[in-house]
């Protein structure tokens, strides 16, 4: 039997024509493992089936793999085991010790503190019952959240006709107008990037017919500061929407980072209606579809981030 492990680096590659290496494995009962390591350039499926047909293939350990490559390594008779992560090493380890399974390597730290039973990984999950309706048998009802006081803005029940609504085909923007006035606010905060400004100043527009909005600017300050130095202030933006009662705060082009800092000091809740990604015409969930931009998501983890000091934004 012949295994198969596209590799980017060290690390299983997140899809397989990402791959710079494939790593051959042949478990022998009793024996260790032997393995080989070639470097290859797999571009399209076609390159992944040239390889599955040279090496005699029968079993092909990845990240992820498209439908279409699927099918196609499958009328191979080639079995896949896909949503795997590690090392290396860890993928021997796991080969040899007969605990490979999709899902390897994700959601596998300690949880000896953590109150579930089970580390939790909706992506590895094999029957997905939830999805017909049926509770998870993983999660434990004494565990299950309270609901939020009827006495305010039910968030939960109001957000039930904005799930619907998306499959009506409804646009974002739109499914944010129903689900405010399904939740009985009156004021909405923007917290928007400077770079978006023209897009924030149309967005205001058509929400103040039909709610009270309070715009901020990430690069507000309290402070003055030398020209060409001015700088995100999430916390600030936070804390004047806090200040000025806004009961939904809905994000405009944040950055990551900056997002998660406002999302901590938000009294409200916080919906991210825009996503900035200047490389991708904002649109980031290009990326996980870009083999391109793949590879420098995975360059970008495998690189200390530089020091940002004073960098302006």
């Amino acid at each position: 039997m012949v295994v198969a492990v596209p590799l980017l680096g060290d690390r299983v590659a997140p899809r397989c024509t990402t791959a710079n290496r494939l790593l051959l494995v042949q478990p022998r009962a009793g024996f260790a493992a032997s393995k080989r390591l070639l470097p290859v350039q797999l571009e399209s499926a076609a390159d992944l089936l040239q390889l599955i047909q040279v090496h005699n293939i029968d079993l092909l350990v990845c990240g992820g793999i498209t439908a279409a490559s699927r099918e196609l390594v499958e009328a191979q008779n080639v079995t896949i085991i896909d949503n795997v992560t590690g090392s290396v090493e860890e993928l021997l380890a796991a080969i040899s010790g007969g605990s490979l399974r999709s899902g390897l390597g994700f959601g596998n730290r300690s949880i000896s503190a953590h109150p579930l039973e089970h580390p939790f990984d909706c992506l590895a999950c094999a029957n997905r019952v939830c999805e017909n309706g049926a509770a998870c048998p993983q999660v434990p009802t004494d565990l299950l959240p309270e609901p939020p006081d009827r006495g305010g803005p039910w968030f939960p029940r109001a957000a039930l006709p904005c799930q619907w609504s998306a499959r009506q085909g409804l646009c974002r923007v739109a499914e944010l107008v129903r689900f405010a006035r399904a939740s009985g606010v009156s004021t909405l905060g923007l917290a928007f990037c400077r770079d978006l400004r023209e897009e924030t100043e149309i967005l205001a527009r058509l929400l103040r017919r039909f709610f009270q909005v309070v715009p901020i600017s990430c690069v507000v300050s309290g402070r003055a500061r030398p020209p060409g130095t001015a700088t995100c202030d999430p916390l600030l933006q936070a804390h004047l929407l806090n200040l000025a009662g806004a009961e939904i705060n809905v994000l405009v082009g944040l950055c990551v980072g900056a997002d998660c800092v406002f999302a901590a000091a938000s009294r409200a809740p916080v919906s991210t209606l825009f996503a900035k990604d200047t490389a991708l015409a904002h649109n980031p969930i290009a990326a996980i579809r870009s083999e391109y931009y793949l590879r420098q998501c995975l360059e970008a983890g495998a690189t200390q981030p530089a020091d940002p000091g004073t960098e302006s934004h």
